[in-house]
């Protein structure tokens, strides 16, 4: 059986002194390398914080506001509260969560409110 004698691809660990002067030139050379540089780092900026919060949907009211609805002869009132719904004293997660303890099957807690 032959041996076949298949030399991994050493990749440097540290750029040498030549290649990080060469670099800097590059950078100085290309005008776009300095403003690709500041996306970047505005990008990991802006995914570390979107990271920490949620964002909210753009559908829904403030908080604060109250949602109202004519349904089968009943005025519902729906508060919108800063992480979740207040209907009848009770605290519900989603707008769908609402509209399926309302209706009694599930249904787009958007679509029923027409939002």
């Amino acid at each position: 059986m032959k041996k076949t004698n298949h030399k991994q691809p050493v990749l440097p660990t540290e750029h040498t002194p030549e290649e990080e002067n060469l670099r800097k030139y590059a950078d100085k050379i290309n005008p776009l390398a300095e403003l690709i540089k500041k996306s970047k780092s505005r990008k990991e900026t802006q995914t570390a914080l979107n990271s920490k919060r949620k964002l909210r949907d753009v559908r829904l009211p403030l908080p604060g506001s109250v949602l109202e609805k004519d349904f089968k002869g009943r005025r519902l009132v729906v508060k919108v509260l800063e992480f979740g719904f207040e209907y009848e004293n009770k605290y519900y997660k989603t707008l769908s969560g609402v509209a399926v303890a309302i209706t009694g099957h599930h249904i787009s807690g958007y679509h029923f409110f027409g939002l």
